[in-house]
């Protein structure tokens, strides 16, 4: 008689398959997202699992500031995230340099639903892509 394995597939925050072979591999470092949605989707996870280092060193040099990681986990610690939903991109392909995601994130603060609406940018330094911020 052999024994019996359980495999534990757990869903990804970002909405788009199994965590363990979606963002976990780029919040261990093993993998490095290589578009500007994947770290938009593998950001948007790590909000929802509180990997705050993994947030302050996808964002852009040019946009960390002295209470960058206060600000990530305090939001972090108050929201509860329940979808991410792309609505576009516009370039942030591998071979481009820079890439925009047009997103919504909806999550849940104090009991209440509440939606974050955001168009970002992305760029990519030495083949790795970093949030840069809000575009209008």
């Amino acid at each position: 008689m052999g024994t019996n394995s359980i495999e534990v597939v757990s869903a990804c925050p970002c909405g788009n398959g199994n965590y363990a072979s979606c963002c976990q591999p780029y919040h261990t470092a093993k993998a490095y997202p290589e578009t500007a949605e994947q770290l938009m989707r593998s950001r948007y996870s790590a909000y929802a699992l509180r990997q705050v280092t993994y947030l302050y060193d996808t964002t852009h040099p040019s946009s960390r500031h002295s209470g960058l990681k206060e600000a990530i986990v305090s939001w972090a610690d108050s929201a509860t995230f329940v979808n991410l939903t792309i609505r576009g991109t516009k370039a942030g392909t591998k071979k481009d340099k820079t890439g925009t995601v047009d997103f919504i994130a909806t999550y849940a603060e104090a009991g209440v639903m509440k939606q974050r609406q955001e168009n970002s940018l992305f760029e990519k330094v030495k083949k790795r892509w970093y949030y840069v911020g809000s575009v209008a």
